[in-house]
């Protein structure tokens, strides 16, 4: 599955492929970027990390049930890397789970949600029918104001897992 550049004012949007894992490697290994995701860590080498995106860049998982799309986020004025956005598409059911990962040092700038709101812009027009879905700590009270900043509606309250649940859906013909 061939993945677009996706291109806002500030940013570059790249399908993420092994190439990536050295510019990637540094700004994933600061453990703040962790706090509110539960069981992940940062990885231990830029070859384990490579490895990891060389698995992600084949898109499709679940015998073609769902599509695993992830982009690298890009500065365009200096082409430093900043973070990834991910969706899982599941084809089964129609919905989309987002997901972002800023490093620290990028946040309360409005990348998280000028990258996230541009993934959404093109997973509407590449899923129109989709309704789109994120789970969030429920500590994580930056990423519960970019959702609710960006339309998303609380539908499920913390579970056993701490997280609560977002969702959004496209009116018809968006």
């Amino acid at each position: 599955m061939h993945l677009p550049d996706i291109v806002t004012p500030r940013l570059v949007l790249e399908p993420l492929e092994a190439r990536h894992a050295p510019e990637m490697f540094d700004g994933l290994q600061d453990v703040a970027g962790y706090v509110h995701i539960s069981g992940d860590a940062p990885p231990t080498s830029i070859e384990a990390l490579a490895a990891r995106y060389t698995d992600l860049e084949t898109r499709v998982r679940k015998e073609g049930t769902r599509h695993w799309l992830n982009w690298a986020v890009r500065r365009q004025a200096d082409g430093a890397c900043l973070g990834y956005v991910q969706a899982t598409v599941m084809l089964d059911d129609q919905r989309i789970l987002l997901a972002a990962h800023m490093f620290p040092e990028h946040w309360r700038k409005g990348i998280g949600k000028e990258s996230v709101t541009a993934m959404i812009a093109w997973l509407c027009e590449t899923y129109p029918c989709a309704r789109y879905e994120a789970s969030i700590a429920v500590q994580n009270t930056a990423s519960r104001a970019l959702v609710e900043a960006l339309g998303f509606e609380q539908v499920r309250h913390s579970d056993e897992s701490g997280h609560v649940t977002y969702a959004w859906q496209p009116a018809a013909g968006v």
